[in-house]
């Protein structure tokens, strides 16, 4: 007989950070302001409501902790990997 069945392999921790990125935020909003400009013939004051969810968007990134260490995913991956071995 061969050698025991390892079981699936895991991703490459590029794989799963390329799968796992966040795209930019407050996109939804900086379109909803740009095609509001657009059919308004740049016009700022028709664009107030958009400017301003916008500016909200842009003002509520809270800042993170520089000390407290984030799970990812890559370290739930290989901890189920090994509980599966077991």
């Amino acid at each position: 007989m061969g050698a025991a069945s390892r079981g699936p392999r895991l991703p490459k921790r590029r794989t799963i950070e390329r799968l796992t990125k966040r795209g930019p935020e407050c996109v939804m909003e900086m379109m909803a302001l740009l095609s509001c400009f657009k059919e308004s013939s740049f016009n700022e004051a028709k664009c107030a409501g958009q400017m301003r969810a916008l500016h909200d968007c842009v003002s509520r990134k809270v800042p993170e902790a520089k000390n407290k260490r984030k799970s990812t995913v890559f370290y739930h991956l290989k901890r189920l990997y090994y509980m599966q071995r077991r």
